[in-house]
């Protein structure tokens, strides 16, 4: 997650020709679970970098009509309710015959309780077995239709991919089966334990990674004892007691109608895409909406945490809580991040890699949430330049702040970040993974419209006034990890 949630050491790269790439969602290897990594994380693109689901303010979609083009240009957005009330959104796309699905649920690891991992672990279950079909048998009948299945799960939401061939009766037996997977898992025991060990390992190979462990004190510093506070792993402990009560319990409470948003890209036409919806939400119960998740506290004063390690080298944090989904500040603040740390010509990597050489890499992020989501820079340093960096980094971050951005840095990040625009959806996995941030997060219904315009009419001034608002300097969370002697 450069983290947006810091994923395992055991991740591994699916390798795959380039052409199925061109058409399939990133895949990686957590705890032994295929998940989806989204592709805007993957390549990094400035313009969608943790940035695209950071939407403005914005009237609910219930005063759309029931079944509209939500866009006229561009990029063109189908939106329907289905008849229990879950909203879907459609992208029609040619060339591919292929469909992508992802349901979106939201319940996240906010969503834990005193069971941090509860999420993660239950959303590992549902390819183990439906009904009479192990996990075994699961697969031979996905991967006979020649379709496909991950998940993922973030601080708000869990989000089940399917991925079918667009012949009807293929659609129609595999959409039949996911709604299965998702509504009737059925979570034996030796399933259970199974997906238990994998997490456990999971877990084990972070407490020896220096990134991980220092990300989850950085949590801990940021946020307390809110919900915002651990990955979406959990903890040993936690993961450990789960109960198979407790899991069957989370999800008939939290896998439901009421907190499902569908999001579909592929060349189907919208009647057959309406048809298939109505399908997985019908499985649904109707259940009842999530209450939304506790604000975060803005912190109150500067938290500086050393965690001795042995490494051969010292991870370095800088942080702050930077801002929620529906903050008007989103476009200036994606250009200053790009400005300041987003790719390999700024501010950060010019001064502390280029002219210092002290990292082999640097950069700054702003994650995503619903609520206040971390803002950090990190980088990896001999012990013995740790000091001198962290206090390089804070004076950059004080003096981007103070002054903002050049005319010449605030130009060439325009032109970066609306030109690499288009090629966000140059593929059908990337066009889910971003539809899918549209649908949950509510975005304008001309977002990706006006995004480039938004982008281009940018100033100095705005970018100024975005960073002295959303990073106070005085309370920055610092975490060094290494050897700190």
């Amino acid at each position: 997650m450069n983290p947006k949630i810091l994923k395992c050491s055991l991740l591994i790269v699916l390798i795959v020709s380039v052409s199925v790439l061109a058409a399939t969602p990133f895949l990686v290897e957590k705890a032994g679970k295929w998940n989806i990594a989204s592709l805007t994380e993957w390549l990094r693109l400035p313009s969608f970098h943790s940035d695209i689901s950071q939407d403005l303010k914005v009237p609910t979609l219930k005063e759309q009509p029931r079944d509209t083009q939500i866009t006229t240009e561009g990029l063109p957005i189908h939106y329907w309710q289905t008849a229990n009330g879950v909203s879907v959104y459609f992208v029609p796309t040619e060339g591919l015959p292929m469909l992508d699905i992802q349901l979106s649920l939201r319940v996240g690891s906010a969503h834990d309780g005193d069971r941090p991992g509860m999420t993660s672990l239950l959303a590992s279950l549902l390819d183990e077995g439906t009904g009479e079909l192990k996990a075994d048998d699961l697969a031979e009948q996905i991967e006979g239709l020649g379709s496909s299945y991950g998940f993922d799960v973030d601080r708000d939401r869990t989000v089940l991919a399917f991925r079918s061939l667009t012949e009807k009766d293929i659609l129609n037996t595999g959409v039949a089966l996911f709604s299965r997977m998702v509504t009737e898992p059925s979570m034996h025991a030796e399933a259970i334990e199974r997906m238990r060990a994998q997490s456990l390992a999971a877990l084990n190979q972070q407490a020896l990674q220096p990134a991980s462990v220092a990300y989850q004190a950085l949590l801990k510093g940021l946020y307390g004892q809110h919900p915002y506070n651990h990955p979406a792993l959990g903890n040993r402990e936690a993961v450990a007691a789960i109960t198979p009560a407790e899991l069957q319990a989370f999800h008939k409470k939290y896998y439901v109608a009421e907190n499902a948003v569908i999001a579909m890209v592929g060349g189907v036409h919208r009647d057959l895409a309406r048809e298939l919806s109505e399908k997985i939400a019908r499985s649904l119960p109707k259940g009842e909406k999530n209450p939304e998740v506790v604000d975060v506290s803005p912190l109150k004063e500067a938290v500086n945490i050393q965690l001795p390690f042995a490494a051969a080298q010292s991870q370095i944090l800088v942080a702050q809580l930077g801002r929620v989904a529906g903050d008007a500040d989103l476009f200036a603040l994606t250009v200053g991040n790009h400005i300041l740390g987003g790719q390999d010509t700024s501010r950060l990597y010019k001064e502390i890699r280029e002219d210092k050489g002290w990292v082999y890499g640097v950069s700054s992020n702003f994650e995503r949430a619903l609520r206040l989501a971390p803002f950090y820079i990190g980088l990896q340093t001999a012990p013995n330049k740790a000091q001198e960096a962290e206090v390089l980094v804070k004076q950059i971050l004080t003096k981007f702040v103070s002054e903002g951005p050049s005319d010449q840095e605030l130009l060439e990040a325009k032109r970066y970040i609306a030109g690499s625009f288009p090629l966000s959806f140059s593929s059908n996995g990337q066009t889910i993974s971003l539809l899918s941030d549209y649908a949950f997060y509510n975005l304008p219904k001309d977002f990706f419209n006006t995004y480039q315009k938004n982008i281009e009419s940018v100033t100095r001034e705005d970018v100024k006034k975005a960073f002295e608002k959303h990073i106070p300097l005085n309370t920055l969370v610092t975490v060094v990890l290494g050897n700190t002697s």
